[in-house]
């Protein structure tokens, strides 16, 4: 119970803090989409760097690794 009055302690409620979230979020992922196409144009056949972004963008690493219990 605790977790989720915590969560939403977190969460902005003033209209001016949502909408400057909206936007920064907005920003983030056109800036993604923009360097996306960025590389796509200018790939070229055996450049490495290229492949390495390609491979993470499409598998991203996840913001919750599993945890070591103990037993």
């Amino acid at each position: 119970m605790a977790d989720t009055e915590v969560a939403a302690q977190k969460k902005p409620s003033d209209l001016a803090k949502l909408t400057l979230e909206a936007w920064s979020q907005g920003f983030m992922v056109g800036a993604l989409i923009i360097m996306c196409g960025i590389t796509l144009a200018n790939m070229r056949r055996g450049v490495l760097l290229h492949k390495l972004i390609l491979i993470e963008v499409r598998d991203p690493p996840n913001p919750n690794p599993p945890t070591q219990s103990t037993c």
